[in-house]
């Protein structure tokens, strides 16, 4: 039995695998409301909340939630809108992120869809992620740099230091996760296609974890960046398709509820109903349109990653492919996948024959 095994992995850097054209100047997302609701106090606490939610003013909003124990006249909805930011601040604002901002070594215990996690905070390492393993014990050692923690420093293509560091910080930490729920002795069995299997699970785990626990500004930028995957020049990473993989869960959501995403609407021309036109028109879209990207788009879209997610988290690591919420797959081995995106791209086009018959 083996007592001690290290294993490390760099994460990508967070551009490294797609490109934008920035298109706009950085800007502060501004919440575009679904509807217009009659003045209240209520409702003006409401929008506010939702405001600064979109706008990334974590200060003031942590501050301004702690003093509204209990709003008064509120709506069912309402209600839900605010469990919903008070949930989402819980999983992505953790209280070892005040420590990590010093930029200091420490160890803490970050919690990733649920689960605790036992790790060190090391702004020297050499890796993003690092797994050590005592005794079947799982210890993760992360890195990232913690000066640019909710920087609004302006970063690429229209989005902030903090955001392009809040998508990192939680890729790296849900893709630790996933190892350190892989057995030890499954991982020190694996021959090379093994490992080159196991290291697209890995990174698919990063993807979806990162857009899950990260916050709505940054959720939007790894949205962009997987759609951006379809570009031709990543045909050649043997790890694309795990970044591919949401891209195209992305579009079989908006396909399905295209009510839901009135920021995301597909181009009308039939000769781009494919999965890789979709994919980078929606790319584009992200990019000119991001400051409309509303409170409610990502709600749903938070919502649909969760149920995306967790039903995958077995059926990769045993298959090798992630199912889609219309039950197709996508392989995460490229070549596979060949035929299989033949099939989705075929549901594409019945899709869009179907919405645009829609009044």
């Amino acid at each position: 039995m083996i007592a001690r095994r290290t294993v490390a992995l760099v994460i990508l850097a967070i551009f490294s695998a797609c490109s934008f054209v920035a298109l706009e100047p950085p800007g502060l997302h501004a919440a575009t409301p679904a509807a217009t609701t009659q003045s209240t106090p209520a409702a003006d606490l409401h929008k506010k909340f939702t405001d600064l939610f979109m706008e990334g003013q974590w200060d003031d909003l942590e501050r301004d939630l702690a003093a509204a124990k209990e709003i008064p006249g509120l709506s069912p909805a309402q209600k839900s809108d605010l469990t919903y930011i008070r949930k989402s601040l819980a999983d992505a604002r953790q209280p070892w992120r005040k420590q990590a901002k010093l930029g200091k070594t420490f160890n803490f215990k970050p919690v990733v869809w649920g689960r605790p996690l036992i790790a060190s905070f090391d702004p020297t390492a050499k890796a993003s992620v690092q797994m050590n393993f005592t005794n079947a014990q799982a210890f993760a050692t992360l890195m990232w740099p913690s000066a640019d923690m909710d920087s609004t420093a302006p970063a690429e293509h229209g989005f902030t230091k903090g955001e392009l560091c809040d998508l990192g910080l939680w890729s790296s930490l849900s893709m630790a996760d996933a190892w350190s729920n892989i057995p030890l002795q499954t991982m020190a069995a694996l021959n090379e296609p093994g490992r080159t299997q196991m290291q697209r699970y890995l990174d698919f785990r990063s993807c979806v974890g990162g857009l899950f626990h990260a916050l709505p500004r940054a959720r939007l930028l790894g949205l962009g960046q997987h759609s951006a995957s379809f570009m031709n020049g990543q045909a050649t990473n043997p790890t694309i398709n795990a970044r591919r993989a949401i891209g195209a869960m992305l579009i079989v959501e908006v396909l399905t509820h295209p009510d839901k995403y009135p920021t995301l609407q597909p181009s009308a021309e039939k000769d781009d109903w494919n999965e890789e036109a979709v994919a980078l028109h929606f790319k584009d879209l992200i990019e000119k349109s991001r400051a409309q990207w509303s409170f409610a788009e990502d709600k749903s879209i938070r919502e649909a990653i969760l149920k995306f997610a967790t039903p995958n988290e077995a059926l990769v690591l045993k298959t090798g492919k992630v199912t889609l919420p219309n039950n197709l797959p996508v392989a995460l081995d490229p070549e596979q996948d060949k035929p299989l995106q033949e099939k989705r791209t075929a549901w594409i086009k019945t899709q869009m024959e179907k919405n645009s018959k829609k009044p």
